[in-house]
């Protein structure tokens, strides 16, 4: 094995590697880079945020020779946390090059505009502050916060309106997730939660809580850095592990003998989108051995249901989808819903099918199978999975939809 020359992050590798083979648009440095380099190794991670993390980890550690700048000979990006010895309300700011202070440094980050995604997102649950001390002073003899506190993005350590306590607090949270992800951070805030519901004190309450939705909202971080230096193929184990998951569930409940292990183990589900019963619209998502198959989703334009029926909506999608017996048959249906909706599936794929349908309730998050609800922690595997193919069929269906209404209003 060699030695490590480049990191990067791809959403899609093969357009990424496409880039490197563009004889004609490769400058001198990024020319010599790839006549050097003869093999290449992938890192699956869960998320976006995972990568970015993990890429500025590894930069960091083994300090690849074409890590060095970007065009224009510009620095990476660092996140800079101030020292709470130097200054009473630390500052989180972005810098290019690490001063010989105290600081805390969280990067390179090669992807600018990643970096500055998260922390804007992280910035609307801990209110730090990046402003400049001479702006500080200002606000502090005004006695009130600056514009940044109107918008609900500085808690105005300068106008008193936090206690130094509770600031580095804040501080502490961030410099955990852009150390360690969010799992520790999440479970450590829902704690918090739970204990300020116990003494009663729901307004506090609620304050977490909307900081787990915000950490949510970012894309969830499953696992470290450190996670994935032990195990690169962490992400294929951690889908095969959701997999048996799911297909022990319905083997221990039901009749049904899946086998998740199989090549091609398939899932297929369903979605209704509707505004007021307006264009109607169903998606059909395909995720094989837990992989979304996108060249095989399909999209149905609902033509028969007239008003608000999400029942009969469905009923007449999975009509249709059970005509096509040219498609491959799904070892499990998932739809969107609860009894209702599963007893449908079940009525109609059962008369071709002979497969586990299983409703997935939004509103609680509860699987319902075979005539039961089962309430199932959201870390668990067999969760992860389903809420993670149910968001994309619901995404993938409102896309459809948004589509439709499009052309109808600009038709009109």
């Amino acid at each position: 094995m060699g030695e490590p020359i480049y990191v990067g992050k791809a959403k899609n590798l093969r357009e990424r590697l496409s880039y490197y083979f563009q004889e004609n648009l490769l400058s001198d440095r990024t020319r010599t880079m790839v006549n050097e380099s003869f093999s290449l190794e992938t890192i699956e991670t869960a998320s976006e945020v995972d990568a970015l993390i993990l890429e500025a980890d590894i930069i960091k550690r083994l300090k690849p020779k074409y890590n060095i700048a970007l065009k224009d000979d510009k620095s990476y990006l660092l996140v800079k946390v101030e020292n709470s010895h130097r200054q009473s309300f630390p500052r989180v700011l972005l810098v290019r090059r690490r001063e010989p202070d105290a600081a805390s440094y969280f990067g390179p980050f090669p992807q600018g505009s990643s970096i500055k995604k998260v922390l804007r997102s992280l910035r609307k649950m801990f209110n730090f502050r990046d402003c400049s001390q001479t702006k500080f002073n200002k606000y502090r003899k005004l006695g009130r916060g600056c514009l940044y506190f109107d918008l609900g993005l500085c808690q105005a350590p300068c106008a008193g309106m936090i206690g130094r306590f509770e600031y580095l607090n804040s501080l502490k949270s961030i410099r955990r997730f852009l150390s360690e992800g969010s799992e520790n951070l999440e479970k450590e805030l829902t704690d918090s939660m739970i204990r300020y519901s116990q003494i009663l004190d729901f307004e506090k309450a609620e304050e977490v809580k909307q900081k787990l939705e915000v950490i949510k909202k970012i894309r969830e971080i499953k696992f470290s850095p450190e996670d994935y230096r032990q195990n690169p193929f962490l992400i294929r184990d951690r889908r095969r592990l959701e997999n048996n998951d799911l297909a022990e569930f319905v083997n221990d409940k039901s009749n049904y003998r899946l086998n998740a292990n199989k090549d091609g183990f398939r899932v297929e589900a369903y979605d209704i989108s509707n505004l007021n019963g307006n264009q109607p619209t169903a998606s059909m998502v395909v995720f094989i051995n837990g992989l979304p198959q996108k060249e095989e989703y399909k999209r149905f334009k609902v033509k028969n249901v007239k008003g608000i029926n999400d029942y009969q909506m469905m009923a007449e999608v999975l009509s249709r989808r059970s005509k096509h017996d040219n498609w491959p048959k799904p070892d499990l249906v998932l739809v969107d819903g609860g009894a209702g909706q599963a007893k449908i599936a079940e009525t109609i794929l059962g008369i071709f099918f002979s497969i586990p349908v299983i409703g997935l309730a939004k509103r609680l998050e509860q699987i319902y199978f075979k005539g039961r609800y089962y309430r199932i922690a959201k870390n668990q595997p067999i969760m992860e999975l389903l809420v993670r193919i149910r968001d994309e069929s619901h995404r993938f269906a409102k896309k459809y939809h948004q589509l439709l209404r499009l052309k109808d209003e600009v038709g009109n």
